[in-house]
């Protein structure tokens, strides 16, 4: 079962009862606890629900509105994973290198670790992204160019046209899922495919990917284990998860 259908099913049984318990999640949709945490997790992150101790409840109960479009700047309570990833990921920029930022939550964390002491550029398909990082004196920005969305990003074909056309030293990608067995993916083919030319016009790609996304599959593949080089996640990423993919000489940086 894809982790869009067994979220579904979460907010299935949510919209019937006001409530789920974790535990007999686990038990009927026949996967861990862990995997039920890390599903209440994504799901209070986009506004769907509110976690409580050992279950969840629906926001109708606790009166919360999911914006139409959620973007970096609407971030009120700062995840201090994705925070520390997002530092970590600024300590592999070097000097004169061009890089790829895009439009997440990780992806906006990161620009205030950017270091500001040397040149290098940046190229974005999110004009939110953009428009923060031209106050930088020491950075050159570019802008991709596409169809703006709600949430400011841009992904079509104007995009991986451009994107076949010009040459990265290193790419940030921030958010997909990840599974030994299946390698990357992401819940949207739009995005799926943009990361994944983005990967093919990088020297060099670090996956930025939070506990949340460890061990989990999605629908859209992006690329195999074996197309990584190296990941950053969190120390709560499953333990498990990381040694299989350790095993398959994929460097894991924890932090």
């Amino acid at each position: 079962m894809f982790i869009e259908e067994r979220q579904q099913l979460i907010l299935d049984e949510l919209s019937k009862n006001k409530r789920v318990i974790a535990a007999e999640l686990s038990k009927s949709l026949n996967v861990s606890i862990d995997t039920i945490r890390r599903d209440l997790i994504i799901l209070e992150e986009n506004n769907l629900l509110k976690r409580t101790r050992g279950g969840a409840v629906s926001n109708d109960t606790v009166k919360i509105t999911k914006p139409k479009y959620f973007t970096g700047r609407d971030i009120k309570d700062i995840n201090p994973y994705y925070d520390a990833i997002a530092e970590k990921a600024c300590y592999y920029i070097k000097e004169r290198e061009t890089i790829y930022i895009g439009g997440t939550s990780i992806d906006y964390l990161m620009i205030k670790h950017l270091p500001l002491n040397i040149k290098y550029t940046v190229i974005t398909n999110s004009i939110i992204t953009a428009d923060e990082l031209r106050k930088f004196e020491n950075v050159d920005v570019y802008i991709m160019p596409g169809k703006v969305r709600g949430h400011g990003n841009m992904r079509d074909s104007l995009t991986l046209q451009f994107l076949q056309n010009i040459k990265i030293d290193l790419a940030f990608i921030a958010g997909p899922c990840i599974s030994s067995q299946f390698g990357l993916s992401n819940t949207s083919f739009e995005a799926a495919s943009l990361q994944t030319a983005v990967m093919n016009s990088a020297r060099e790609t670090i996956w930025l990917i939070p506990n949340t996304k460890f061990g989990v599959e999605s629908l859209s593949k992006i690329a195999d284990i074996k197309d990584i080089s190296r990941i950053i996640t969190d120390c709560e990423a499953v333990e498990d998860e990381v040694e299989k993919i350790r095993n398959q000489g994929i460097d894991i940086v924890i932090v």
